[in-house]
């Protein structure tokens, strides 16, 4: 379980996906982490239930939503 700092005031529903990555460096891609299916909307915050991850999801690490 993650707790997310977007809810419904940003537009975030029940059921919606975010994909987890991190930021490697200037002139490198991101590096994805994994998948989270938001669970509850609260208005300015998230929860949502991590459904794959490829390595550790950090404290910090950035979300984005994709439907």
């Amino acid at each position: 379980i993650v707790y997310l700092d977007v809810g419904a005031a940003q537009g975030v529903q029940p059921a919606d996906n975010f994909i987890v990555f991190r930021e490697v460096g200037e002139g490198f891609p991101r590096q994805g982490l994994g998948r989270l299916t938001v669970l509850s909307v609260q208005e300015q915050t998230s929860t949502a239930l991590v459904t794959e991850s490829v390595k550790t999801i950090e404290l910090g690490e950035k979300a984005v939503l994709r439907r």
